[in-house]
């Protein structure tokens, strides 16, 4: 970041300002730009959810056409009702199809996909 305050309106390249992140969180966020930066499209998920036994499943499926990447997300869920009311359960997402098992949320009426709106995504959510 210090480079970017020495220089407020000079330009950054890409790899100036992922260099400059990975200072300054101490992480390698290559799999990040490659993901967001360097390659096409966006995720576009579906996902339908299910009581099966005293269970809430979901199941999550990216969609999004062949050639574009398979992205790692981190989802969340929020169940409505039933008991479980703003109960919430998260998902790493880093294949073309996940399942996310939340014990004892049979009973939802509802359930709402990424409730912080903090997932840039194309999304389908319905019931099974």
């Amino acid at each position: 970041m210090a480079r970017f305050e020495r220089r407020p309106l000079g330009v950054a390249l890409t790899r100036d300002v992922r260099a400059a992140f990975e200072r300054a969180s101490g992480r390698e966020l290559g799999w990040f730009f490659d993901q967001w930066i360097h390659s096409p499209g966006h995720p576009r998920l579906e996902a339908e959810w299910s009581p099966e036994g005293e269970d809430l499943v979901l199941s999550i499926r990216q969609a999004q056409p062949a050639e574009w990447p398979v992205f790692t997300l981190d989802l969340e869920f929020e169940v409505v009702g039933g008991g479980a009311d703003g109960r919430r359960a998260g998902v790493c997402v880093d294949a073309r199809e996940a399942t996310l098992r939340i014990p004892g949320a049979a009973g939802a009426d509802s359930v709402h996909f990424d409730p912080d709106v903090s997932v840039l995504a194309t999304v389908v959510l319905r019931q099974r």
